[in-house]
C-alpha cells in the first residue's frame, strides 16, 4: 500500500499530524507512507520511523522564497507524477497546491475533510470525505479523523511523535552556564506574530520567582530571527542569571532540551507543541487563538487564556502589530498560580 499525506502549513501544524501517521504505521506496517510539507518544517519529522519519505515544496513565507524553493516544488511534483501510483492521498491543508499534488498522485482514494469548506468544482478531485466537525476540536483530531474516517476506523489519536537527537553535546556548547543535570525551566516568549507575545518585564519577574522559590535555572528558547533575539535580550537584562539559546539550537535540539526540563512556560508557538511531544509539564498562555484547537496535546499542562473580544466575536479586530489586550490581561500572579498547581499536582 502506498499513502501520500499532504500538509502545507507551518512547523507546529506539521508536528500535529504525527499521531495520524503513527496510527497508519501501526495499522499498515508495510505501507509506504510519504509526506509532503513546506520547506523549513522538516526538522520536526527528522528520524520519524513512521514516515517513508519526506517531500518538500516551497516554504510558507512567500517573501522568503527563492529559486531553490521553486526548484524543490517542481522536483516534488515530478516525483509524485512519475513515481508509482498511490493508493491513498490526503489533503490535510485544504490548499490549492495540495489539491494539485493529490491530482498528480493518481491515487485510487483521494480524501479531504469537507465540513465547513466550500470546495465547489474542486470537490471533483476527491472521492472520499470526512465530515468531522472540528471547530471545537483540536487540530490533531481534525487531521486524525480526516484519515481514520476514510479508512473506516473509530480509533483515537495518541500523543505527538518526535525523536530528539541522542547527541546533546551541542546543547552544552550553546548553554555553557546551564547545569543540565539540575532543575531548569524553559521559557518560549517570542513569536513571529507580535500579537501572541506577553510583556517582557513579566517574563523577567516570572524568571526571578522561579529562581528564588523553586531553585530553577531559566533558559529562554529563541529562534535565530534578530527581533526574537532582541526580545529575549531585554528579558535577560531585567533578570539576573537567565540565559538564551539565541537561535543557536535546532528544533530537534530544543526538543532534547525540553525532554529534560522540569517545566515549560510559553505562548502559542511550535515550541509549545514540541514541549507537549516531549511530555514536559507545560503552562501555555493563549490570546486570540482558540485554545481548544491549539492547546498542548496529551501532556500534563495548564492553559491560561486571556479574555479577548476577538475570540468572543470570532473575528480579529485588534491591532496585530502589538501585544493584544487579552495577552496583556494575563497577570504574573495567574501564571505563578498555574505553575504551582502544575508542579505540585
Amino acid at each position: 500500500m502506498r499513502i501520500l499525506i499532504i500538509k502545507l502549513k507551518h512547523i507546529g501544524d506539521t508536528l500535529l499530524m504525527t499521531p495520524a501517521i503513527r496510527w497508519l504505521r501501526n495499522e499498515y506496517p508495510d505501507a509506504v507512507i510519504d509526506v509532503v510539507i513546506r520547506r523549513g518544517c522538516e526538522s520536526v519529522l527528522e528520524g520519524n520511523p513512521d514516515i517513508s519519505n519526506v517531500l518538500l515544496v516551497a516554504r510558507p513565507e512567500k517573501k522568503s522564497r527563492s529559486w531553490r524553493d521553486t526548484r524543490q516544488s517542481l522536483q516534488t511534483a515530478w516525483r509524485i507524477l512519475t513515481g508509482p501510483r498511490y493508493d491513498y492521498a490526503f489533503d490535510l491543508s485544504n490548499s490549492d497546491r495540495a489539491k494539485q499534488l493529490v491530482l498528480l498522485s493518481r491515487a485510487r482514494i483521494r480524501g479531504i475533510n469537507d465540513w465547513n469548506v466550500r470546495l465547489g468544482f474542486k470537490r471533483k478531485l476527491f472521492n472520499a470525505f470526512s465530515s468531522y466537525h472540528w471547530r471545537e476540536s483540536h487540530q490533531v483530531e481534525k487531521d486524525f479523523r480526516t484519515i481514520a474516517d476514510i479508512f473506516g476506523s473509530q480509533a483515537q489519536p495518541g500523543p505527538l511523535v518526535m525523536l530528539p537527537p541522542a547527541d546533546t553535546s551541542a546543547i552544552g556548547t550553546a548553554l555553557p552556564d546551564i547545569q543540565l543535570d539540575k532543575p531548569y525551566a524553559v521559557f518560549h516568549p517570542t513569536s513571529r506574530w507580535t500579537y501572541k507575545q506577553w510583556n517582557q518585564l513579566r517574563w523577567a519577574e516570572l524568571a526571578a520567582w522561579l529562581q528564588q522559590e523553586r531553585g530553577m535555572q531559566i533558559i529562554l528558547s529563541v529562534g535565530p530571527d534578530a527581533k526574537e533575539v532582541k526580545y529575549a535580550d531585554s528579558i535577560m537584562q531585567a533578570c539576573h542569571g537567565v540565559v538564551s539559546t539565541a537561535g543557536r539550537l535546532t528544533l530537534p535540539q530544543i526538543a532534547a532540551l525540553l525532554q529534560r526540563a522540569h517545566l515549560f512556560v510559553g505562548i502559542d508557538t511550535a515550541v509549545m507543541h514540541l514541549s507537549a511531544a516531549m511530555q514536559t509539564p507545560t503552562v501555555a498562555l493563549f490570546g486570540a487563538n482558540n485554545e481548544r484547537n491549539w492547546r498542548p496535546w496529551k501532556c500534563h499542562h495548564r492553559l491560561i487564556p486571556g479574555d479577548c473580544s476577538c475570540k468572543r466575536n470570532k473575528k480579529m479586530i485588534c491591532d496585530k502589530s502589538r501585544i493584544l489586550p487579552c495577552m496583556d490581561a494575563i497577570s504574573l500572579q495567574q501564571v505563578i498560580e498555574n505553575i504551582e498547581i502544575l508542579l505540585d499536582d
